[in-house]
C-alpha cells in the first residue's frame, strides 16, 4: 500500500528537520546497474531503470526516520539515472572512478505510472 500526500509530506519534514535539505552521496559509477521492473513490494508500474549504488552520509538515522511510515524504502542507496518501460532501451554507462555528488532532498509525486509525469513538490 502507498502512502498519501499527507504522509509523504510529514516524512520530508521530519527528514528535513533532522539532516537538513543537502547531503553527499559516495556513488559507484564504475559498476551501474539494471533496477529490474516493480523492484519494490507495492511496485506495478512496470518501469525499469539504470543507476549507481553508492554510500550515503547519515543513512542509518534516515532510514531509522523511514521505516517509521509505510512506504517503499531502499536498502541499498542508489541514483536512478534513466528510466524507461522497455528494457532493451536502457543504456548504462560505466565510469572509470567513484564520484562524490551533492545532493538535495526533495518531495516528489511520482504516483503516475509514466515517469514523465513525476513532479517535484518541494
Amino acid at each position: 500500500m502507498f502512502y498519501g500526500k499527507e504522509d509523504a509530506r510529514n516524512l520530508y519534514n521530519e527528514l528535513l528537520e533532522n539532516f537538513g535539505y543537502k547531503n553527499v552521496v559516495n556513488v559507484d559509477s564504475i559498476n551501474p546497474v539494471i533496477f529490474e521492473k516493480n523492484m519494490y513490494t507495492h511496485d506495478n508500474n512496470n518501469i525499469c531503470s539504470w543507476g549507481y549504488k553508492g554510500k550515503i552520509l547519515n543513512w542509518n538515522g534516515i532510514k531509522k526516520i523511514c521505516d517509521k511510515y509505510a512506504c517503499n524504502f531502499s536498502l541499498i542507496p542508489h541514483s536512478s539515472i534513466e528510466y524507461s518501460c522497455d528494457e532493451n532501451d536502457i543504456n548504462p554507462i560505466k565510469k572509470i572512478s567513484y564520484e562524490l555528488i551533492d545532493l538535495e532532498l526533495k518531495l516528489v509525486d511520482i504516483t503516475s505510472d509514466n515517469y514523465l509525469e513525476w513532479n517535484i513538490i518541494a
